[in-house]
């Protein structure tokens, strides 16, 4: 009877783990401290080097708005990858060639093909999937980290206004 009252004791005083994967779970409060606030804009550029243009992003409250004309809902955005074209420790130029073209990919010099893009997935109005991609200068390596990370995080079902994962 003591080693039942001093087990239920332990696992009451012990704090509660919400997932399987025990610390390592996400609550809403970590989530929602990984994104920038609503109405954080980033500039960018829009499209491939050849086609592209700059472009103004913005976290909207249900949207990520591109020059505040186009948007797409964000239980909409299925996945994002970022590509950092300054490799690690080693610091390898890694041009990404969705963003140059894969003739160009490694094989050039050009300071200009230097962006880190991002790349998101997302679902558009036809019920399509589509790309879009986002690229950022070098000395925008910030602006880069910041928005590559609020698709990530949306990617996985939070968003900004409703910190919440969806369930699958």
């Amino acid at each position: 009877m003591k080693r039942l009252l001093l087990l239920f004791l332990v696992s009451i005083a012990l704090p509660t783990i919400a997932g399987d994967l025990g610390p390592a779970d996400l609550n809403q409060e970590q989530m929602s401290k990984a994104f920038p606030s609503l109405g954080t804009k980033w500039n960018a550029f829009c499209g491939t080097h050849d086609t592209g243009q700059d472009c103004t992003i913005e976290l909207g409250e249900t949207n990520l708005i591109v020059d505040s004309e186009f948007s797409v809902p964000y239980e909409k955005i299925l996945r994002t990858e970022k590509w950092d074209t300054m490799s690690g420790i080693a610091r390898l130029l890694k041009i990404d060639p969705a963003y140059t073209r894969w003739d160009r990919y490694r094989k050039t010099t050009q300071f200009n093909f230097l962006n880190n893009t991002v790349l998101v997935e997302y679902i558009n109005e036809n019920n399509r999937k589509v790309l879009a991609l986002f690229s950022f200068r070098p000395n925008q390596i910030s602006q880069w980290y910041g928005f590559g990370n609020a698709m990530r995080m949306i990617s996985y079902g939070a968003n900004p206004e409703n910190v919440e994962m969806k369930q699958e």
